[in-house]
């Protein structure tokens, strides 16, 4: 999904999971750990209705759901799109988990959130692989006010080379005089606790899905915008798309377990077309930054035409304040009109709620998102006035609570 994120909660917050919750394996969850953050959540509520129904679902029992959608795993905490944050995403409940798929040098599909990230994803600057990045380290100069920067994509690299990477939280000081400082920038609301040495295992795209497969959770690949221009040495945009439904096919996963997604309409139309199985339930990813942006009915209507059957736009499109309360905005009602599925992305991405500026997602219901616990009649709207499919997440857990709550399976 696309990135946009801002400072929203300390560590103090996150509800760490114990040892025994978040010991990691390759095999489907037995049971399912939603941790201590959706308590404070729900705790955190202004009294209500729906916080009395949450807390009554405090002794669970909690099962995996499609309701909750992992995003780049369970990226709050973990590196995004490496082993270990997929598998706290299917410890969380998350039926469903992201892999963004771009391409290397030698054109092999692999888990990244951006061809062009490797930078700020990963420890390829400290290693000798930082000589092969489209532009090396450059650090701040004090004197321009020029921030520090470097881009490293994965089509800079062969397959070989960036299985030897480790994935870190995304993040880059922009003040750095070293690549140490560099590559130092994690915000104080996230973690580095699981990007040491031993940590932070890349993937390729047919790797997560033989693990989102033993994980037993169903699989939303997003295939990204390449970095440098298409055809890349006789790999088309069209090849490109056809090689990620391809390798599916080739780990015989049912279609029905896949939901393709693009921001690119005509990425989504090319599987309609050529792939029709996994075409109808492709995802079109919306990329509107503000209201405005986004499409009217009859551009939706004309979506569902094309054979679109699921549009996904971020949290903000979807609600609106009228008369100081939160509701399903016209948006969404334009989308259930024109009989088009909805999911939400991204969850647990914005800022400290209680600090007045709840940023970027919430940015139409800004002035009502006073306090953390407001996540939570954020989600119950999107649920039971929107009518949304699922949502995706930084830390599916929260999701998960919620659903298992309200019976959403």
């Amino acid at each position: 999904m696309m990135q946009k994120t801002a400072p929203f909660l300390t560590v103090a917050l996150l509800g760490i999971y114990s040892a025994c919750a978040f010991a990691q394996t390759s095999a489907a969850p037995s049971n399912i750990q939603v941790g201590q953050r959706p308590y404070f959540l729900t705790a955190d509520m202004a009294p209500s209705p729906l916080k009395d129904k949450l807390q009554s679902c405090a002794n669970g029992p909690f099962v995996k759901t499609d309701f909750s959608i992992g995003h780049r795993g369970a990226a709050m905490m973990f590196p995004e799109h490496t082993k270990e944050s997929y598998e706290a995403a299917a410890r969380m409940g998350a039926g469903i988990v992201e892999c963004d798929v771009t391409f290397t040098k030698d054109k092999a599909l692999v888990c990244r959130h951006a061809q062009n990230d490797l930078h700020t994803t990963t420890n390829i600057l400290a290693t000798p692989l930082a000589a092969k990045c489209t532009k090396g380290f450059t650090p701040h100069d004090p004197v321009t006010n020029t921030p520090a920067s470097a881009e490293c994509r994965t089509s800079d690299i062969t397959l070989a080379e960036f299985k030897t990477l480790r994935g870190k939280m995304d993040a880059a000081n922009l003040q750095a005089k070293t690549v140490a400082q560099y590559m130092a920038g994690t915000a104080n609301w996230r973690t580095d606790l699981y990007s040491g040495p031993t940590s932070g295992t890349l993937m390729t795209h047919a790797e997560s899905i033989a693990l989102f497969t033993r994980l037993g959770v169903k699989m939303t690949p997003e295939l990204k915008s390449a970095s440098v221009e298409m055809p890349f040495d006789g790999f088309s945009q069209e090849n490109y798309a056809q090689k990620m439904i391809d390798e599916y096919r080739a780990a015989n996963v049912p279609a029905a377990r896949v939901f393709a997604q693009s921001f690119n309409k005509n990425d989504v139309l090319y599987w309609i077309k050529n792939e029709p199985d996994f075409g109808k339930q492709a995802v079109f990813l919306d990329s509107a930054n503000k209201a405005a942006d986004l499409p009217t009915l009859t551009q939706l209507e004309n979506f569902k035409k094309d054979g679109i059957q699921i549009v996904a736009p971020p949290i903000f499109a979807l609600l609106d304040n009228v008369d100081g309360k939160i509701v399903a905005s016209n948006y969404a009602k334009n989308a259930k009109q024109a009989g088009l599925g909805i999911i939400a992305w991204s969850l647990e991405r914005s800022g400290v709620l209680a600090n007045g500026n709840p940023g970027w997602y919430y940015q139409t219901v800004a002035p009502l998102m006073k306090r953390e616990g407001d996540t939570m009649q954020v989600l119950d709207v999107l649920a039971k006035d929107v009518g949304i499919m699922g949502i995706f997440s930084d830390w599916p857990a929260t999701v998960t609570y919620y659903a298992n709550c309200m019976g959403l399976k």
